[in-house]
């Protein structure tokens, strides 16, 4: 296996490289201060496993991929399954989220998420002529794996506990839903049933989880927060104060004062905190405006497609990146909660690195297929225009 500089996209992929070991940097940065050195070898194995993985998904022909849709989605609920039976699924910060072996976990939750992508870019492509026009009851009764499959990967991830992938991939599913000009009476349905939800899990949930909500948005109004909850805005206090330090330049990456100890998780869910404390605005700016740069080149990509299954899957790769840059970057400036989602090729977590690296490399596989495709496509015109000469 190997790339083919001649159809890759370079900037994307040169991007890609700059912000892993950026990240990789980092990681060795935060834990030489914080922990042993497990987490960055950890890494750097998850690195290594990435290459030949991302090599395979660039060079298979994308109907090849399409083909692996459903067994991709049963295994993804296999594992989630899995992380959910005592013994096999790991509790990481209170939730289930992690398959352990041996000194790894993997994250199935992250896979699932890809998974979705391909299987729903395959099903919508496959009734495109019928999608558009269908209402809510012809989606519910004869389209039932586009809503099916969701919904049990979305169960089997509140139950795990993990909301923050469960929200990322609901709005992944419905922005695909949108591409796919599914009527807006079904999106929006959809989004009415889910807010329905989301306010009885937090009416019939844990006390301390309406709490912490309570608490989080009396501290973003600049309201007085009792003694008893100041535990839950220690973090993002702590991630303003050191994007506070950063200011222009940064404070320089050994003067740091996040990562010893004052802000939890620094490699993973602040991990941008840190980067605006230590190297500044500008570079939290320039690796923002690499991440635009790949969801706008991964969209230019969907959009010049001729199949809507290629089309779809690029954008839903590209979404995936992006939401979760937006996500990440929103906890860390306190615009949300602390959700657990890290920065995609930044923060320390080989499940998100891997899953993330096969989006990238999905993208290239797209971009160097549409050139292969248009370039033999003006072939055929050029030695059809030279038949023509020649009779002439």
């Amino acid at each position: 296996m190997k790339l083919s500089i001649a159809e890759i996209d370079k900037k994307i992929l040169f991007i890609y490289i700059t912000l892993s070991i950026f990240g990789v940097l980092m990681i060795l940065d935060i834990v030489s201060v914080r922990h042993s050195y497990e987490r960055f070898i950890r890494q750097l194995i998850w690195v290594g496993l990435t290459i030949p993985i991302f090599l395979i998904v660039y060079n298979i022909p994308l109907y090849i991929i399409r083909k692996l849709a459903f067994p991709l989605v049963m295994i993804s609920i296999i594992l989630l399954i899995g992380t959910l039976i005592p013994g096999i699924g790991v509790e990481v910060n209170g939730v289930m989220r992690r398959i352990q072996i041996g000194s790894f976990g993997f994250q199935p939750s992250i896979l699932a998420r890809l998974a979705l992508i391909i299987y729903i870019a395959h099903i919508l492509d496959k009734n495109q002529e019928f999608i558009e026009d269908a209402g809510i009851k012809n989606f519910l009764m004869n389209f039932r794996p586009l809503w099916t499959i969701p919904l049990i990967i979305f169960i089997l991830i509140y139950f795990g506990r993990d909301f923050s992938t469960a929200a990322i991939t609901f709005i992944l599913v419905l922005t695909i839903f949108f591409l796919a000009r599914i009527r807006l009476s079904i999106i929006l349905s959809i989004i009415l049933i889910a807010l329905i939800l989301v306010f009885v899990i937090i009416q019939m949930g844990p006390k301390y989880r309406k709490a912490r909500i309570i608490t989080y948005v009396n501290f973003i109004l600049n309201k007085e927060i009792p003694k008893e909850k100041q535990e839950y805005i220690y973090q993002p206090k702590q991630s303003l104060i050191a994007i506070s330090n950063g200011r222009i330049l940064g404070v320089g990456s050994k003067r740091g004062r996040a990562k010893l100890f004052y802000l939890p998780f620094p490699e993973t869910d602040y991990i941008f905190s840190v980067i605006v404390e230590e190297w500044g605005f500008i570079m939290s700016l320039l690796i923002l405006s690499a991440y635009s740069y790949i969801f706008y080149r991964g969209m230019r990509i969907a959009v010049n497609t001729n199949s809507l299954f290629t089309s779809l899957l690029i954008a839903g790769c590209s979404l995936n990146i992006i939401i979760n840059v937006i996500i990440n970057v929103a906890v860390a400036i306190v615009l949300i909660p602390s959700t657990g989602v890290t920065l995609p090729f930044i923060s320390y977590g080989g499940s998100s690195f891997m899953i993330n690296s096969l989006c990238i490399a999905i993208i290239l596989n797209a971009n160097r297929s549409s050139i292969s495709l248009n370039g033999k496509k003006w072939q055929r015109q050029r030695n059809k225009l030279y038949r023509e000469l020649g009779t002439s």
